[in-house]
């Protein structure tokens, strides 16, 4: 919120209609929606998740339904509460992503370091999926010193 309301104009949001009764229909609803995006604003799971995009997420995968990995929703537990984590979630798939315009990824803390370090210097796969990120040519990672601190210096 506190980027948004600083910009002059507010840009188009879509939202995902998670409340509605047919979640492959709001998928494929809101993967149209998703073709052309300008900018993906994205984080990084400590699993090298992407969005919801968790390990076994493919670069050609759309917009779609997905269960939640344990350490994903280990991590949700302080925005949701420990008895109300969701299970699966909707998430725009990595197709989408690397379509985008441009895609900055914000990486910060120590315990980051390490899944960066994979996601930028590894051999991509579906084991980390925020790897498929470097085939976009407009990937901007911004990381504070601690999660940058186990990258090679070039």
């Amino acid at each position: 919120a506190e980027l948004i309301d600083r910009l002059a104009e507010p840009p188009a949001f879509v939202p995902i209609d998670v409340d509605g009764s047919d979640d492959e229909a709001a998928a494929l609803a809101h993967d149209a929606a998703a073709r052309g995006l300008d900018l993906a604003i994205l984080g990084l799971g400590m699993n090298g998740h992407v969005g919801f995009n968790e390990p076994g997420s493919r670069p050609d995968d759309r917009t779609r339904l997905v269960r939640l990995a344990v350490s994903s929703r280990e991590a949700a537990t302080a925005r949701y509460g420990a008895g109300s984590v969701p299970t699966a979630g909707i998430t725009v798939g990595l197709a989408r992503l690397l379509e985008a315009g441009e895609c900055w990824l914000l990486v910060t803390g120590v315990r980051k370091a390490q899944v960066l370090r994979r996601a930028l210097e590894q051999p991509e796969g579906p084991d980390c999926p925020a790897a498929y990120l470097r085939r976009h040519p407009r990937l901007t990672v911004f990381a504070d010193e601690a999660a940058a601190s186990l990258l090679r210096l070039v």
